[in-house]
């Protein structure tokens, strides 16, 4: 199985809207680095996901350090987390699940296969576990998740949901 990297971004989108369980479903082992970890959970003690991600360690989350520190210095800018985030799904050959643009940009730049919170809900539809997306495409936006006009109608033109 390809290991799934995730940012902070993702998993926050998800938590804020009370819906941690579809990336959950789909899927079904994660890793976060520690900086990731530590944005969440330490960081973010007490806000959406926070406790979610410190009850998930060891079953859906798992915590992966860099093994050489050198992958670091392949990324460039961006902050720490993402930063730490590329360097993982770089040295484990991983697929990374990540938002931001400049982060995604610079995954790309790297070869880094990518996933994001739209393939997600593509992915729980698909398999079942949501109705449409378009209604829990609200909710994430409501709370908080970003995202263009446009590509939102594109996104649900190409579920056939608009």
């Amino acid at each position: 199985m390809i290991p799934i990297i995730s940012d902070a971004g993702p998993i926050l989108t998800f938590a804020r809207a009370n819906r941690l369980e579809l990336p959950r479903a789909v899927l079904p082992q994660l890793i976060i680095s520690p900086v990731v970890f530590g944005e969440i959970a330490v960081k973010g003690a007490g806000k959406p996901g926070s406790d979610e991600i410190r009850q998930s360690l060891g079953e859906w989350i798992t915590v992966q350090p860099l093994k050489d520190p050198a992958f670091l210095n392949q990324v460039k800018g961006l902050d720490p987390g993402e930063r730490e985030a590329i360097a993982v799904a770089l040295e484990t050959g991983g697929t990374l699940l990540i938002d931001e643009k400049m982060g995604r940009a610079e995954a790309r730049r790297l070869g880094i296969p990518l996933l994001s919170t739209l393939a997600v809900l593509e992915d729980a539809l698909v398999s079942g576990l949501i109705p449409r997306v378009k209604p829990i495409l609200d909710e994430l936006i409501e709370a908080g998740f970003r995202l263009h006009r446009n590509l939102y109608e594109q996104f649900l033109i190409s579920l056939r949901e608009s």
